[in-house]
């Protein structure tokens, strides 16, 4: 009699994680939906972390232990080679996954076949404390459309048609760690559909010795690399090195903006909206430059009376209040600063 094959790979990898290994492990052990292999790739950690992992005798649970500290997305590699299942679902090692969340993930890949990668939104969480709800654009080419601004999904609450990334000859990438996600949903969504649930079934730890802290300067380099590409596909044209920054800073840094950046933000929803009218993603476009301009808007840190014409358009009458409206025009009249404490 042979084993049934698990439907369900699940890839986690692990490195120094004693203080929150156990927690991520359970809330997958106890997942409603059951045919699933854990595969945990620990990272050649030196805290103990290994000895939590081998004390689970779940028979799903398949340790590789790493004789070198070869990095997070060399794990991820590995995985996806040795994968049994027909879908790949992510996870880390100091995150949570709701009990349901495989189940739904299952029911929504096999009833549409069409699709090779499903997320979810997800809540943070700090120590003892939840957080904030971070939401993921739900449809395909709003997807698509997002990979202009950063991914479109939370990594560790995605899980994978297998079949898609064989057929395609896709993995992620070492050279864009800690961006290797971004980079292959990037040519992931070249070959097939993603979405995302619009339910809540991941929390996300927030910690200070996550990757995504520590790497900050690559992050930012090898994100725009990647962008630069989103770029060439939807606009057809190339983007200098100093407009890749400022393209990164209007969508992904818009806290606390002061004379300077606005006005280079606004010359560049400019040259955004003017690309946009002869691609695919006119309107759609449109919509997604006057959203993140309004979200910039909000976090001036001073305002002057030049400010008055970023508010007199259709876009953001809808989008501000009578009220913000009218704050808005009273502090750049009286040329208002916040103070930076």
């Amino acid at each position: 009699m042979t084993n049934k094959l698990p439907l369900v790979s699940v890839i986690m990898p692990v490195y120094n994680s004693s203080s929150y290994i156990n927690k991520s492990i359970e809330s997958i052990l106890q997942q409603t939906y059951l045919n699933f292999e854990l595969l945990i790739y620990d990272d050649n950690s030196t805290d103990g972390t290994l000895d939590i992992i081998r004390a689970y005798k779940d028979k799903r649970i398949i340790i590789f232990r790493k004789e070198h500290n070869t990095g997070y997305t060399e794990s991820l590699r590995r995985g996806i080679s040795a994968a049994k299942g027909k879908y790949i679902a992510r996870m880390d090692s100091d995150d949570i996954s709701f009990l349901t969340r495989f189940a739904r993930q299952v029911d929504f890949l096999e009833d549409n076949p069409e699709y090779g990668i499903v997320g979810t939104q997800l809540r943070t969480i700090e120590e003892s404390n939840e957080g904030q709800i971070w939401t993921y654009p739900l449809h395909n080419e709003d997807i698509k459309l997002h990979l202009l601004v950063d991914s479109p999904f939370a990594h560790p609450s995605v899980m994978i048609r297998k079949e898609v990334l064989e057929k395609n000859n896709l993995n992620y990438e070492t050279k864009y760690e800690p961006c290797e996600d971004y980079k292959l949903w990037v040519d992931l969504l070249s070959f097939t559909k993603g979405a995302n649930l619009n339910e809540v079934l991941v929390y996300y730890r927030l910690h200070d010795n996550q990757t995504i802290k520590m790497k900050r300067n690559t992050l930012l380099n090898n994100s725009n690399l990647i962008r630069h590409e989103v770029i060439k596909k939807i606009f057809g044209t190339h983007f200098t090195d100093q407009e890749l920054l400022v393209h990164y800073y209007f969508f992904n840094e818009i806290g606390r903006n002061n004379l300077f950046t606005i006005q280079d933000k606004f010359r560049w929803k400019k040259k955004l909206l003017k690309l946009f009218e002869n691609t695919f993603y006119k309107s759609q476009g449109r919509k997604l430059v006057e959203k993140y301009w309004l979200f910039n808007l909000r976090t001036l840190t001073e305002y002057r009376p030049l400010f008055i014409k970023y508010i007199f358009n259709r876009f953001l009458i809808q989008g501000f209040s009578f009220l913000e409206s009218t704050r808005f025009i009273i502090k750049c009249l009286i040329s208002y600063k916040i103070s930076k404490s």
